[in-house]
């Protein structure tokens, strides 16, 4: 492989039937992977369920390969796309693989829905490559879907701010 090091993040909001299988299912991919150093990182996204002590508790069986996130209240995720001009087609999809060093020079600043976007526009404006994999989308085996039409105007002021945060600053860390 041409690097030795891989994230995987999963945001979760109200996933206590889901979290468990889904952090165990992609440490058990990552494991199998030749890689020196693996991580999953769970976002628990304000979950007011038991999610975050399901997911706490996975962090402490594995402190080594999974760290734990906690956003209080929700941020939120939400499809979007446009603006950036990556070339993912998928830019929503929960699932993504970094390389460590991208969270060295990228800052999350989003407090909704656009982490995904954000993550991707940066990444592009400090020239990581990349790359997109189709992967299968299973149908949701517990709870629903938390994303409403009421969240998509909070969502293009966070979009509007992104945008002019990487189109209007040098390349330094943002």
């Amino acid at each position: 492989m041409p690097f030795d090091s891989i994230s995987a993040v999963l945001p979760a909001y109200n996933e206590e039937e889901n979290i468990e299988n889904a952090a165990k299912r992609m440490a058990e991919a990552l494991r199998s992977l030749d890689v020196r150093d693996w991580e999953v990182i769970i976002v628990d996204d304000g979950s007011v369920d038991q999610t975050g002590k399901i997911a706490d508790d996975l962090g402490d069986e594995d402190p080594a390969h999974i760290r734990v996130f906690h956003h209080s209240p929700n941020r939120g995720y939400l499809l979007v796309r446009i603006m950036f001009r990556i070339g993912v087609r998928d830019i929503d999809c929960a699932f993504k693989l970094f390389r460590r060093e991208v969270f060295d020079k990228v800052t999350i600043e989003s407090k909704k829905f656009f982490v995904n976007a954000e993550v991707l526009a940066k990444a592009k404006h400090f020239g990581f490559r990349l790359a997109e994999v189709g992967v299968r989308h299973y149908p949701r085996a517990a709870g629903r879907s938390t994303v409403r039409p009421s969240h998509v105007v909070s969502t293009l002021r966070e979009l509007a701010h992104i945008w002019i945060n990487v189109h209007s600053k040098s390349r330094g860390k943002r």
